[in-house]
């Protein structure tokens, strides 16, 4: 248990060090310095420890801004920092279904309650309900796959809609990003 803590410490100082970074140089000077290679390995590491909260999605959405403001290729960014914010939801994932274990009364109560309710819909549109909500709103995906762990829903089933539309959001989020800089050129502004 210490070993989660010390691990825990870590990435906050990473998302910490990462954001104070960004508040204080330029997207330029960090893409010019990183490179483009470099650039989707920090898309990487930031989205799958840095895009898994409603706390820490600050740093994910102002990485991909950058990245893409900086010229990086959108789909590139897309699939890199989906699968990286996948593995973090995984762990978001992991966490709910152990959620039973400690939970007290009336948390298992609530937990019954949706892992019931989950289990009468059709798994296509639990799937479908994952896509859209990981892919197309800007909505902390803890929240969903908390409660899906909970609810005990396959993981197998989650997982494709859980990824594609992580990768969706990043490459919408990255176009909007690189339209606003394209905006910014021809305007001057």
């Amino acid at each position: 248990m210490k070993q989660l803590y010390y691990t825990l410490a870590g990435i906050l100082i990473l998302l910490v060090g990462w954001s104070i970074l960004l508040i204080h140089v330029p997207p330029t000077e960090i893409i010019a310095y990183l490179g483009v290679e470099n650039g989707l390995l920090v898309a990487f590491l930031v989205s799958a420890f840095g895009g898994v909260s409603t706390a820490t999605s600050v740093n994910y959405y102002a990485t991909v801004i950058t990245l893409a403001a900086g010229g990086t290729s959108i789909f590139a960014l897309g699939i890199v920092a989906g699968i990286g914010i996948t593995i973090g939801d995984s762990l978001f994932y992991y966490l709910g279904t152990r959620g039973h274990e400690i939970l007290t009364k009336k948390g298992s109560e609530w937990a019954k309650k949706v892992e019931v309710w989950v289990n009468k819909q059709h798994p296509v549109m639990i799937q479908v309900g994952a896509y859209v909500y990981t892919g197309i709103t800007p909505l902390p995906n803890d929240v969903l796959t908390v409660g899906l762990g909970v609810a005990e829903y396959s993981y197998r089933r989650l997982l494709p809609a859980l990824l594609l539309g992580n990768i969706t959001l990043t490459i919408l989020v990255a176009a909007f990003a690189n339209q606003i800089g394209l905006i910014q050129t021809v305007f001057g502004i």
